[in-house]
């Protein structure tokens, strides 16, 4: 069959846009999913299945068809990509309106950022300094996007992602990943908890101000501040014990979605708070928007959560008999939740680390959890995952 051209607002030579804007994106989407330029002949029950994967009937998507004069078209011409990232969501720049569910939680004070300038979430301001900074699916015209329009591309990346799982099988998408490092702790947890015979746990939560107009300068300070972060932690533990493991999170706040990390620590003997404090003062040194006076980041306080030494509480656990620390941390991936599920501070945090070029929000020690032939799928290792818990928080009494 002919690849039909499009009526009208032609971009480029021989191939123009369709006049619908909703036509318009999910053409573009459809033709990226498959790998196909623009140009390139898609068929039109392609672009249906991208419509119905972002809630639209089939019978809207064939209005959107017949509006652009493609009604009797098997297939059309992938177009120009141009601007096609529409309003998917309505965006304001304000601190408590921009959510997709009303039925967010209440702040919980030693998790929410550090200063209470309301007008943070700056969703005009671009989300990186520069491209070079900036993941390219989140540039556009050689800039970044804004902070707003990167949460819309990240919901069509993500649904696409869907789209091309449930139609092609490729199931390796960004939930996919993290489901993985979601498993490969829980498990990494569960191992050295049995191992250790007088087990310590350690939670530091380590936060910054919302000191800069871009989300991603932001998550890659706070990424490069915990490269000495983690030298000062292994030179402090190695001073107390012989057998010690970490893992890091970088999370984002329920409001405003402002960039914090969780390093969880198991460690065999009896190792106090007083260990990790210089650890904390070191991060504190390092990164510039943590406040030098360590407001924020007590030592003394919640940054610092010990669990199975002499002095303190036995170690929570879950009723699988994992840590509830582990849980903690884990259960904030970033791209862990259904996308549809996801509150608009979630998407704000899932598109910053999605657009932060080079950043890892997942890392952990050199411990082999499997062997390589030993891993197992991702939904065998883990039965239950967390729906929507990535920017929510249990009590403190229950780590």
């Amino acid at each position: 069959m002919s690849a039909t051209s499009y009526p009208s607002n032609p971009q480029t030579v021989g191939v123009q846009t369709p006049s619908n804007e909703q036509l318009h994106r999910l053409s573009v989407e459809a033709g990226s999913f498959l790998g196909l330029d623009t140009g390139d002949s898609l068929p039109v029950e392609e672009v249906i299945a991208q419509g119905e994967a972002h809630g639209y009937e089939r019978r809207t998507v064939r209005r959107f068809l017949d509006d652009a004069g493609l009604g009797d078209a098997s297939e059309i011409p992938v177009p120009p990509r141009g601007d096609v990232f529409g309003q998917l969501w309505a965006l304001e720049d304000s601190a408590h309106d921009n959510t997709v569910s009303s039925a967010k939680s209440s702040p919980s004070p030693d998790t929410e950022p550090l200063d209470s300038d309301d007008d943070f979430l700056a969703l005009q301001e671009p989300i990186a300094l520069d491209r070079e900074t900036c993941h390219s699916v989140y540039v556009e015209d050689g800039e970044p996007l804004s902070a707003g329009e990167a949460v819309e591309r990240y919901v069509e990346e993500r649904r696409g992602e869907n789209t091309s799982a449930d139609r092609y099988g490729f199931e390796r998408g960004r939930q996919w990943h993290d489901r993985r490092n979601y498993a490969r702790g829980k498990e990494m947890d569960r191992q050295l908890l049995a191992e250790y015979e007088n087990p310590t746990t350690a939670l530091l939560s380590l936060r910054v101000e919302r000191a800069v107009p871009n989300r991603v300068s932001l998550l890659r300070e706070l990424s490069a501040a915990l490269e000495s972060t983690l030298d000062a932690l292994r030179y402090r533990l190695d001073k107390h014990t012989d057998r010690w493991e970490w893992l890091l999170v970088l999370a984002g706040t329920r409001q405003y979605a402002t960039p914090h990390a969780h390093i969880y620590v198991w460690a065999e003997g009896d190792i106090l708070r007083e260990a990790f404090q210089p650890v904390v003062q070191r991060f504190v040194e390092s990164c510039e928007y943590a406040p030098a006076d360590g407001r924020g980041n007590p030592a003394e306080g919640g940054t610092v959560r010990i669990r199975g030494t002499e002095q303190t509480d036995t170690i929570p656990r879950t009723e699988d008999g994992e840590s509830a620390g582990a849980t903690y941390a884990l259960a904030q991936l970033a791209h862990l939740p259904e996308v549809d599920s996801m509150d608009f501070d979630a998407l704000l945090w899932a598109s910053t680390v999605r657009a932060g070029k080079g950043v890892h929000h997942f890392r952990k020690s050199s411990y082999d959890v499997w062997d390589e032939d030993e891993e197992p799928e991702t939904e065998e290792a883990v039965d239950d995952f967390p729906a929507n818990t990535v920017l929510s928080r249990p009590s403190l009494s229950s780590l």
